[in-house]
């Protein structure tokens, strides 16, 4: 169904869809300047729910993303703890390493 919109003193230039936001976008050139505007038809009729959809899905996609760069850095400062207490250790207790032949080694 094919809607007919006009602009007192803007002529129709060219219309689109966009199917990933349910809309048409409607272009006008002004008849005199040839200023140029932008209208998009959203066939919503509840448009604040659509935002505020929007809005909540965008929240809980920082919230997940802050989560997720919060346990990278506490495992990160676990990491460098573990570091510093491994070094410590091994000032005050150093490991004597002597590798281990073994019996049934051939001499040659």
């Amino acid at each position: 169904m094919e809607e007919n919109h006009s602009i007192k003193n803007y002529k129709l230039v060219s219309t689109r869809s966009l199917p990933d936001f349910q809309a048409e976008l409607h272009e006008y050139r002004h008849i005199k300047t040839g200023a140029r505007i932008c209208w998009l038809d959203n066939h919503d009729e509840n448009k604040t729910f659509a935002m505020q959809r929007e809005k909540m899905r965008m929240q809980d996609q920082k919230r997940e993303l802050n989560k997720l760069l919060r346990d990278w850095a506490r495992a990160e400062h676990i990491q460098g703890e573990m570091n510093k207490a491994v070094q410590r250790m091994a000032k005050s207790k150093p490991l004597s390493f002597k590798p281990r032949v073994p019996n049934d080694a051939p001499n040659e």
